[in-house]
């Protein structure tokens, strides 16, 4: 049966997978959509990554660097 799961989970940021995610204050008000930011890479928009491991965690942080050295990020 689906439902509540007591198993621990994290936001990370989709782009760099820092957990250093907070939402976003937009002027707009209530009709804007949930907007995040990394205080990590400065991403800043609506999605985030839920995980449910550090190992996770730290693959997506390996993939953002190996990008990064590419200049994917520039």
């Amino acid at each position: 049966m689906g439902g509540f799961s007591s198993r621990r989970t994290w936001k990370v940021c989709a782009i760099c997978g820092s957990s250093d995610v907070t939402f976003a204050r937009t002027a707009s008000g209530w009709l804007a959509a949930q907007s995040y930011m990394c205080k990590d890479c400065g991403y800043v928009g609506p999605l985030v990554v839920e995980i449910d491991s550090m190992e996770e965690k730290e693959r997506m942080q390996r993939r953002y660097r190996r990008l990064a050295k590419k200049g994917v990020f520039k």
